[in-house]
């Protein structure tokens, strides 16, 4: 889920070699130039914008975003891959100590620059491979590319990334755990360390804190009310929690790039916030963890999931769905709902939520970061 956030990303900035050692960027990079070769594609141009658009690049270089500006990776079949970045040359030295390979240049304008170095190496014309430009790219710029482009062939590689980016390594899956680690210590800490005053802002700005403390780079707070008659999930707001009230909070955290979300639900008593008794919905949520399994497609799994459901006495609320894939970004390939044929495999990596009404509190609603092992289910935010 995407909601307010500031525009300068205000987290941690490194990079951890021994979490992700630039050998896990070059295996992904061979992989990427053999389909480069069987489809005779001369140059692979990724392309990625913003805190919440960045996982393109950012898969094949590590390379991290601080606001909102274009970048752009260029993957040329026989030559140094290339780092592309809106700024100034002054900001190379910081660019390279987050890439494993020597190239960084800046760009005044992604598209001027981009057509720059294609002239430079002289591949226009010739078969160019893209990734995220006409979902992402300013159409003043994409227009001018593909103009400049139109002595070429051009080859969307989009869906070959999205499935590949779907399958998470060891090395992903173990950021993962180390992202879903923060989500834990943080509503540990609100539920045991309640601030002194009960309102929405307090207990955002506690979990932002403590989230932060632990290394993150960027992290999202959301807050839903259920016993209003038109809730959703907002940004906090300078609101009380009053006594018997119910909140359920979203949050999500990326560390080291890599994502993952939890949502809980709490009671306000005594200025605390108590988990409610979940055992019903506990229930329901379980039979949706063991109904996930790898071989089967995302909507035999939705069919199965809601037919489940519905034969059960709880009431889903099927507003923010079962879920998605995340990593490098909130909202990744697949979309748990009916309409996804793709086959569940080891090694994805969802968000898991469920809503269901209740009479007294509104609603409850759960939700955990999880990963499809050779094991089983493992949830990271249990």
């Amino acid at each position: 889920m995407y909601t307010m956030r500031s525009t300068l990303k205000r987290g941690r900035e490194v990079w951890d070699r021994i979490n992700m050692p630039a050998t896990e960027f070059q295996k992904r990079v061979e992989i990427i130039r053999e389909e480069m070769n069987k489809k005779d594609v001369d140059i692979l141009l990724l392309y990625g914008t913003s805190p919440d658009h960045y996982a393109n690049p950012t898969y094949v270089s590590n390379c991290m975003i601080k606001m909102p500006a274009g970048l752009l990776v260029a993957i040329p079949q026989n030559d140094e891959m290339v780092y592309f970045f809106e700024g100034g040359s002054r900001e190379i030295p910081a660019v390279k100590t987050t890439i494993w390979f020597e190239q960084a240049r800046p760009a005044a304008d992604m598209s001027v620059e981009c057509v720059k170095y294609l002239k430079e190496k002289n591949l226009i014309p010739s078969t160019i491979g893209v990734v995220g430009f006409r979902e992402l790219m300013p159409y003043y710029q994409s227009r001018f590319l593909f103009e400049s482009l139109s002595q070429c062939k051009i080859v969307d590689f989009g869906p070959f990334l999205r499935d590949m980016k779907a399958i998470k390594s060891e090395r992903e899956r173990d950021q993962m755990r180390r992202s879903a680690r923060i989500l834990n210590l943080a509503f540990g800490h609100i539920i045991n360390n309640p601030p002194r005053q009960t309102n929405e802002r307090a207990i955002e700005a506690i979990l932002d804190k403590t989230m932060r403390l632990e290394g993150a780079e960027d992290c999202r707070v959301l807050i839903a009310r259920p016993q209003e008659e038109k809730w959703a999930f907002r940004p906090a707001e300078d609101m009380p929690v009053l006594p018997s009230s119910t909140i359920i909070i979203y949050l999500a955290v990326e560390f080291e790039r890599y994502w993952s979300e939890c949502i809980r639900t709490f009671v306000a008593e005594s200025g605390r916030l108590v988990p409610p008794d979940l055992q019903n919905v506990q229930a329901s949520y379980e039979r949706v963890l063991h109904a996930i399994k790898a071989g089967k497609t995302v909507s035999q799994f939705y069919r199965d999931t809601m037919a489940d459901i519905q034969k059960s006495d709880v009431d889903c609320i099927p507003t923010y769905g079962l879920g998605q894939g995340i990593g490098l970004s909130l909202q990744e390939h697949p979309v748990l709902a009916e309409s996804e044929t793709i086959q569940l495999k080891e090694g994805m990596c969802f968000t898991l939520r469920l809503a269901m009404r209740d009479h007294g509190k509104g609603a409850i609603m759960i939700g955990n970061t999880v990963i499809l092992s050779a094991n089983g289910l493992e949830v990271l935010t249990g």
